[in-house]
């Protein structure tokens, strides 16, 4: 059993159930790919598919890998071999499968690494993938080369259509025999940090130096490589290299664990920026004579452990551990000592800090068990899961009047300055996990108008009427990683990528005679006839095939079907005769076309008047909502919105 999670705690488990094979002997897996995916709320979704690969993918030695890359999708590793006797017929392939178990695309990688002293394939040398901080950017896949000390570095990202675009490949030489770690960093690229001893006989040299090797998105060229850290203290081996985001600090950060020459593990925590500055440098002693595993947690310190085989039973194992600050603290888990686990020892983090440990399965049966790691920065979380903000309005679950709600504060801990092109989404939950985009506003669409400073600290946006439009709804806001830097460090800073910040709109009253009678008027009036008008390229594209009446058809129907959706209401409610004339006031010349509204069936459906209303805002603000990003909707006019011609039974014809 192996265990991912998404950046908004949805956690993924691969199962797997062993065949024992006689001849030859080897332990492999079921041939079949079998995810089960439990989302925050609970809910648990399964999938068990055939991959269509060869059989020893899932033998014990190869390892099937998978990784959680972005919203609903797994990005899957395994091996193509032309001649399965011959290693140097090996090639690494990866596939991209949703969390539905549909498979998308397959695309070969490189070729498989074989270790040049035994000609056998090695299937333990791991290739890393690192997560961008930007995921829809894609990732960074560190491989080894055949016969070679160097690295290749391919950058790729999953495009729209879920296939695997390599984006640049490049070679890095470095020493063999340490570790090496990799890091996406805050500014959109990736860092490749490692060591090297030199045992200097020179007075006063330094004995270890910690280079990082620093990647720009998408490109090819890499920078030297950069001092972060050197000690003249005797190192004899270098053993952990693990790196993160620096999520209370700035930037990212490392941590080393060194065995010196007195025999002793230090740990050396090192923070740097995407510059390669390194900015602060903290030692502290490993407790105990133990190699531990160490990962980095986002409310401060170190979760530290370690596992232990159980004589005569190689399906389990003894699970230490516990937490650590930076000043050598200990703070306990709060689990039994050992704790089970299951012979992968596959252990995850949750984002809130909750440590997830696997346990041993028992025939056909699996489990988990979770417990909340301590938050030794805990103070600073205000319900965002990020240490970064201090404040917001509105708070993490408020409930709001939208009449009354026009703008959002964010209040960080430190000055912060506005970077261009990241975002800040507002969306109503719509119980898909994906949600419905209701606004996008960045410094990149009229910082003036939507996005303002109110201080050094805090940062004002201003939210459109059609934005909170549906009562007794839950919405909540993401902020883009590198959505502003700070000030002192110029670095990005990292944002909110989960529903955390979220807040209900106020059920809408009725209780009033005027409420009422302004619902039963609605109910009773008849339809909306209205229109709008298109852009000079939409009206270019337009006459290009408004002879055609199967094409027509189409624009009208994809038209309606973006405007409905982006309202939201159901599709039935938008709708067209498929009339259209040249708006004689404008020149060069653009065309309006007809688009009504059907009136609403029960006083629960949303009425005609407020859908026109939400539709003349939503185009008037396209560059802050979906109809901007529509393949159809984009083309209409943002300066003409959309306009009611007459509200009675009868059709308006164009002419």
């Amino acid at each position: 059993m192996n265990i991912k999670n998404f950046d908004d705690g949805t956690i993924v488990i691969r199962i797997a159930h062993d065949v024992n094979y006689t001849t030859p002997p080897r332990t492999c897996f079921e041939e079949s790919f079998s995810i089960r995916t439990i989302y925050p709320d609970g809910t648990i979704k399964e999938f068990d598919i055939s991959l269509d690969i060869q059989p020893f993918n899932f033998c014990i030695l190869s390892k099937i890998k998978f990784y959680p890359i972005k919203r609903n999708l797994l990005f899957v590793t395994f091996v193509v071999a032309a001649d399965v006797n011959n290693p140097y017929s090996y090639d690494d392939w990866g596939l991209i499968v949703d969390l539905d178990g549909v498979i998308h695309n397959k695309s070969k990688l490189g070729s498989s690494f074989v270790n040049p002293n035994t000609n056998e394939w090695s299937p333990d040398q791991d290739s890393t993938i690192t997560l961008n901080v930007h995921r829809d950017d894609g990732f960074l896949r560190t491989t080894p080369i055949t016969n070679s000390t160097g690295f290749a570095l391919q950058q790729y990202k999953i495009d729209e259509n879920n296939a695997i675009q390599l984006l640049g490949e490049t070679i890095i030489e470095y020493p063999t025999g340490h570790p090496i770690g990799t890091v996406a960093t805050t500014n959109g690229g990736y860092a490749i940090i490692y060591p090297n001893i030199t045992m200097s006989t020179i007075p006063f040299s330094p004995q270890m130096k910690l280079y990082g090797i620093f990647l720009e998105y998408g490109k090819n060229i890499i920078q030297e490589p950069v001092i972060l850290y050197q000690t003249r203290a005797p190192i004899l081996e270098v053993t952990l290299i693990n790196c993160d985001f620096a999520y209370i600090g700035v930037g990212q950060t490392c941590i080393l664990t060194l065995n010196t020459a007195q025999g002793q593990n230090t740990f050396v925590k090192v923070d740097f920026l995407s510059s390669g500055t390194a900015y602060d440098v903290k030692a502290f002693q490993s407790p105990g004579g133990v190699n531990y595993n160490i990962k980095s947690l986002r409310y401060g310190g170190y979760f530290l452990y370690y596992t232990q085989p159980i004589v005569n039973d190689a399906t389990r194992l003894n699970l230490y551990g516990f937490i650590l600050d930076t000043n050598g603290i200990q703070y306990s888990w709060g689990l039994p000592y050992p704790t089970l686990t299951n012979s992968e020892a596959d252990i995850t983090i949750l984002p809130n800090n909750t440590l997830i440990i696997p346990q041993p399965e028992v025939g056909q049966s699996w489990s988990l068990i979770s417990i909340d790691l301590s938050r030794i920065e805990g103070a600073r979380d205000n319900g965002f899961e990020n240490l970064q903000i201090n404040a917001t309005i509105p708070e993490v679950n408020a409930i709001i009047d939208p009449s009354e709600t026009k703008i959002f504060t964010i209040k960080y801990y430190d000055q912060v300055d506005l970077s261009p092109n990241y975002n800040v989404t507002i969306l109503q939950d719509d119980g898909t996990g994906n949600g419905i985009i209701r606004q996008i506003t960045s410094i990149s669409n009229n910082n003036g108008e939507f996005v303002r400073y109110i201080d050094d600290f805090t940062i004002e946006i201003t939210v459109i009427d059609s934005t909170f439009n549906q009562p007794n709804a839950k919405y909540y806001v993401l902020i883009d990683n590198g959505f502003v830097k700070n000030r002192n460090y110029q670095e990005p800073i990292i944002g909110i990528q989960n529903s955390g910040w979220s807040f209900i709109t106020k059920n809408e009253s009725v209780s009033s005679k005027s409420n009422l009678k302004e619902k039963i008027k609605d109910m009773i009036d008849s339809s909306i006839n209205g229109k709008v008008r298109l852009t000079s390229d939409g009206t270019t594209y337009f006459k290009s095939f408004k002879h055609d009446k199967l094409k027509r058809k189409e624009f009208f129907d994809n038209l309606t079907s973006e405007l409905a959706k982006a309202v939201p209401v159901g599709s039935e409610r938008i709708t067209t005769n498929e009339r259209y004339e040249i708006d004689t006031s404008v020149s060069p010349e653009q065309y309006i076309l007809a688009i009504n509204i059907k009136k609403a069936k029960n006083k629960d459906e949303k009425s005609d008047n407020s859908i026109a209303e939400d539709l003349d805002t939503l185009i008037k603000n396209k560059l802050i909502t979906v109809i901007g990003s529509g393949e159809y909707s984009n083309y209409l006019d943002h300066e003409y919105g959309y306009k009611i011609l007459r509200k009675n039974p009868f059709f308006f014809f164009f002419v």
